[in-house]
């Protein structure tokens, strides 16, 4: 499963919005679920930079209002393209 994240606009506790789930906005995607919650999945800003391993997460995170999709990454696991 492959998320789109917009990585320059992240939290200081390193979250990162998700805009995409496999190619479909995040809302339409898993409006109905809370499933996914605490996945891992794998991200990416721009196919041809790098991607990341981590963990979706539904909730709030700082700086952002209400809950949110976002991702968490482990940068242990970054793969430049």
């Amino acid at each position: 499963m492959k998320v789109y994240v917009d990585f320059n606009s992240g939290t200081a506790d390193e979250k990162y919005v998700v805009i995409l789930l496999n190619g479909q906005p995040i809302e339409r995607s898993v409006a109905a679920t809370r499933e996914l919650h605490g996945k891992s999945v794998v991200a990416y800003q721009d196919e041809e930079d790098f991607e990341v391993q981590g963990t979706l997460q539904f909730g709030e995170a700082d700086g952002m209002i209400g809950e949110i999709w976002y991702f968490v990454p482990n940068w242990e696991t970054l793969k430049r393209n």
